[in-house]
């Protein structure tokens, strides 16, 4: 994939593909933890929706469209049917949504769009083991893929490349983290972020104040800041995975 390591987002040591504290969440849900079940469904209820609007080809509202209860109920169903041996969490419930989606369609004698061509080779629990790793892996691959394409797009509003992202990523890990912490204090800060938006600017004096960062090393990484906000603020979970080691110190 067009990549990450070119703007020097270092690989995440987790199996399960998911961003910041789901890992504890999707293992307390496989215990029986019903209340770390219920948090880690209301955690992924964007990339759930994001899955079912992209699966889909069109846009999807909780309150009106059957496709997205259908898509909840299956990454559900993907919390008690993953096997970590397996690979990517999200990757597999990716999987498991197209598939019951194309259900969901064929239950209601509908035409089921083109984008939801699930191989056949997923066959509920009876998932052949090498068919489904390589199922997963394009799954996972397709989904980086069509986050990197949004991740380009917003930051084309900036006036941003991916290859302008590539030559101005901090080389030095201590800039790189540093940035990720004002990134992080941009998106939690409602007033920043609504002003990031509408100006297309980053707030340098006051996210200095707040993150504890120079302004001038906000200024210097301005361009791999406004990528980090972006993945952060539009919850880019397959993206997200290479933020968790600069998030976790």
């Amino acid at each position: 994939m067009l990549g990450m390591a070119t703007w020097a987002l270092p690989e995440t040591a987790g199996i399960t593909g998911l961003p910041e504290d789901l890992e504890r969440l999707l293992a307390g849900a496989q215990t029986g933890n019903r209340a770390l079940r219920e948090e880690l469904i209301a955690a992924c209820r964007p990339f759930v929706a994001r899955t079912a609007r992209q699966a889909t080809g069109r846009p999807l509202q909780w309150e009106n469209d059957d496709e997205l209860s259908v898509a909840l109920v299956a990454l559900d169903e993907a919390i008690d049917l993953y096997d970590p041996a397996r690979g990517s969490f999200l990757a597999f419930a990716r999987l498991l949504i197209k598939r019951r989606l194309v259900d969901h369609f064929r239950r209601e004698g509908r035409q089921r769009p083109s984008s939801l061509d699930v191989e056949a080779e997923l066959e509920d629990r009876a998932l052949v083991r090498q068919s489904y790793l390589e199922l997963a892996r394009r799954e996972e691959a397709a989904a980086r893929g069509e986050e990197l394409q949004e991740l380009a797009r917003e930051l084309a509003s900036f006036g941003i490349s991916l290859a302008d992202l590539a030559e101005a990523a901090p080389t030095r890990e201590d800039a790189r983290r540093n940035l990720a912490r004002a990134a992080l204090a941009l998106v939690r800060d409602p007033a920043l972020l609504r002003r990031f938006h509408k100006t297309r600017q980053v707030p340098l004096r006051e996210l200095a104040e707040r993150a504890g960062v120079s302004r001038k090393t906000l200024e210097r990484g301005r361009k791999y800041l406004i990528a980090l906000v972006i993945i952060l603020d539009r919850d880019l979970v397959f993206l997200k995975e290479y933020l968790k080691p600069l998030l976790s110190s």
